[in-house]
């Protein structure tokens, strides 16, 4: 049975396989960069074992976009594309059996049922094709685009198109009844019970497919653009204001969430516990069930990404930084910091190592004493510092816009060394193996010698970048542009700076900061998450999301979190 997680915002997508995690290993994820070296790298044991949606081979349309998710079935996969084609490939070689091409572009992922393929397409028709030739057995037209998957039960068939429900013989596709909603149709449509659920850009409807007659109808302030879970005898569903439960027979509502918990920041994650913030509150869910065990108000001043250590949690606020109890969301103390500015853009990520908080503020780095937020000392520099510290050794890099990387003391806060670039140092470094790699708006990565400050190479880019990069193995790890403007990922030899492997993508990838767990590298994009093979470069998967993924994932006990919009993501594998 589908289970329901019931945290007021937190959606969980959950891959179909089975893990066994080591108790030995620590999986949290607590601060930006995981470690107080910021390589963004989780324990083999930590990440997802297996991938519903693996793909073990390349395959590719050229020029177009491959728009819907795959279907497989009998050793053949078929995918829609916006060049108006479906595709039957071989599931073992990716060899190509068949291709059908529509009159528009598909979007929906195609349903299969005995030896049949049946889809929708932008030019308003539903297609019937026989699975092993691609040959046509019927289509019907409908009024409008279709945009999602049809629906079949026995030998019928439901689907949606504009403000319409159809539902034709399957057999011949003889249309058997429709049904007029009078509004567009925002959602698939989901059958249970003899009755089927829609939602619109209007509210909830319940329709009698036996009667063919309205149930019942929900009405909502806004549109229904996510689809819904039907479990337990209740309707769960989100608009743009609220998330919703409601009786599944009758329609009557039974609770109501106004949507405030809109979560801003990277989250954390500790002892099965996620940390995230939302301007001027800071949350602490369970991360199994999704249910929000406390909250952290700041009245009106915006609470910057936590980081957690010792059963505390740490954060800055309106020229203070807070500690407060990761089990019950108390504040334990506040510690007043002096600053002429700070930019929010990236967000004052902390990072603690050896009972000490290390975070910026305007053109100063600050060193504090986690048990009671005494300043141990501060470094200003001669500009803005957006750059978030990396500490490895008794020493603490960090960049900043004065052009430079700096290594500090980190028990003193004396300089050891800088070195100049000829751009904003706007990433947070990351160390391995005595070397340190960063990013400048000088279109250059760069490798240091960790303690001298010598360079050992440098790689340049196409544009200027701002993402942390992810350091595994003898590896780095970062997106940017080309010379020629093309979003790629790229792969970098930690030794001489040669590239090993590109990907090249139509979407933005210089914010959002990679994370690696085995053999694989996750990054955000403006489809969602993206998941490569760490030694090649090949797409395993893509999870997309409803708006842009600009924040960077987090790895912890087989799970991925990572904020976008009103949602708290987790991705992961079914344990």
């Amino acid at each position: 049975m589908r289970k329901f997680l019931t945290g007021l915002m937190i959606v969980i997508i959950i891959a179909l396989s089975s893990l066994q995690i080591s108790n030995g290993i620590q999986c949290d994820w607590p601060n930006f960069g995981r470690t107080p070296e910021n390589n963004r790298v989780a324990p083999d044991s930590c990440g997802p074992q297996t991938n519903s949606l693996t793909k073990l081979w390349d395959w590719s349309t050229d020029i177009v976009q491959i728009y819907t998710n795959i279907a497989i079935e009998k050793d053949m996969i078929l995918a829609g594309s916006s060049d108006c084609k479906l595709y039957c490939l071989n599931a073992n070689n990716g060899k190509k059996i068949w291709e059908y091409k529509a009159g528009g572009n598909i979007n929906s992922l195609p349903s299969i049922k005995n030896g049949r393929v049946y889809f929708g397409s932008y030019d308003k028709k539903l297609y019937c094709l026989n699975l092993y030739n691609g040959k046509l057995i019927w289509c019907y037209t409908s009024e409008d685009k279709i945009s999602y998957s049809p629906t079949i039960i026995n030998n019928g068939l439901y689907f949606s198109s504009g403000n319409k429900i159809y539902y034709l013989n399957a057999i011949n596709g003889k249309k058997i009844w429709e049904y007029n909603l009078g509004n567009p149709i925002s959602t698939p449509p989901v059958i249970s019970n003899n009755k089927l659920y829609v939602g619109t850009n209007s509210g909830f409807t319940c329709i009698n497919i036996i009667t063919i007659k309205k149930q019942w109808e929900y009405k909502t302030d806004y549109h229904i653009y996510h689809s819904f879970i039907i479990s337990d005898r209740k309707v769960y569903f989100i608009d743009e204001s609220s998330f919703y439960c409601l009786d599944e027979a009758s329609g009557a509502r039974i609770w109501i969430h106004k949507n405030e918990d809109r979560i801003t920041t990277a989250p954390v994650i500790s002892n099965a516990r996620i940390y995230g913030s939302n301007f001027n509150k800071l949350f602490c869910f369970d991360s199994n069930s999704g249910k929000k065990l406390w909250e952290y108000r700041n009245h009106d001043n915006r609470i910057f990404p936590p980081a957690i250590s010792d059963g505390k949690l740490f954060c800055y606020s309106n020229n203070k930084l807070y500690c407060i109890n990761s089990k019950n969301g108390v504040e334990i103390w506040s510690s007043q910091v002096e600053d002429l500015y700070l930019d929010p853009h990236p967000d004052p990520i902390p990072v603690i190592s050896n009972k000490r908080i290390y975070f910026r503020t305007g053109y100063a780095l600050h060193c504090m004493d986690t048990n009671n937020g005494k300043k141990i000392w501060e470094y200003k520099t001669g500009d803005l510092i957006l750059s978030s510290p990396a500490v490895s050794n008794g020493k603490v890099y960090f960049g900043s816009n004065d052009t430079k990387l700096y290594c500090i003391n980190s028990n003193t806060g004396k300089k050891l060394w800088e070195y100049k670039t000829n751009g904003q140092v706007r990433s947070s470094p990351s160390i391995s193996n005595s070397k340190i790699y960063f990013t400048s708006n000088d279109k250059k990565l760069y490798c240091l010698n960790s303690n001298s400050g010598k360079r050992i190479w440098e790689s340049k880019s196409g544009s200027g970048m701002k993402s942390t990069p992810a350091v595994s193995n003898g590896k780095v790890y970062f997106g940017s542009n080309d010379e020629l403007g093309n979003k790629i990922f790229l792969c970098i030899n930690s030794d001489n700076g040669k590239k090993l492997w590109e990907y090249k993508t139509t979407v933005w990838l210089e914010i959002s900061s990679p994370a690696i767990s085995k053999g694989k590298v996750y990054f955000g994009s403006e489809n969602g998450l993206v998941c490569l093979n760490i030694e090649t470069g090949k797409k395993i998967y893509e999870y997309q999301t409803t708006s842009n993924m600009y924040s960077s994932p987090s790895i912890s006990n087989g799970k991925i979190y990572f904020g976008l919009g009103f949602h708290l993501y987790c991705y992961g594998d079914l344990r």
